[in-house]
């Protein structure tokens, strides 16, 4: 008998098909209609919170790939800007010659890096350009350009 006021107290027990049969259905019996009922309900709701899921995960993913595809046009502007030439590797590479006749090589992620005088690039269309300094900090600084967040 404790267990029923228990139930009641808390609501569980109160239910209308209980009380229409006069309050002689078992709490099983009860309990398993609106499992059922739940049941034939929640295919609708779980298609139609899929349906949102979906759309939000589209939006984001179109979102992060359309950001991949132009951020790139962006991050080199500076640096093509400051260079006299610019010469497309073999390696997917840069190479930078500014105004003073010094170099700086970008990699083909996008990065500044190390250049060791005298060493020997070829071009894309085979040309072979031997190195002339190492401006690493001078290309570093001029891809991070617009880069700050500020």
């Amino acid at each position: 008998m404790l267990w029923r006021q228990r139930l009641s107290d808390t609501g569980i027990g109160h239910h209308p098909a209980r009380a229409a049969i006069g309050g002689c259905t078992s709490y099983a019996t009860v309990s398993t209609v609106q499992s059922h009922k739940a049941l034939t309900e929640m295919p609708s709701r779980l298609i139609e919170r899929s349906v949102e899921m979906k759309a939000r995960i589209t939006a984001v993913v179109a979102a992060t790939v359309l950001s991949a595809i132009v951020t790139p046009s962006f991050a080199g502007h500076a640096a093509a800007a400051s260079a006299k030439k610019m010469f497309l590797l073999k390696d997917g590479g840069t190479l930078y010659v500014f105004e003073d006749g010094k170099m700086a090589l970008e990699d083909k992620f996008g990065r500044a890096i190390h250049l060791k005088e005298g060493q020997s690039l070829e071009t894309v269309d085979g040309q072979k350009i031997t190195a002339n300094g190492n401006e690493v900090a001078r290309l570093d600084g001029l891809l991070r350009q617009g880069h700050s967040g500020g």
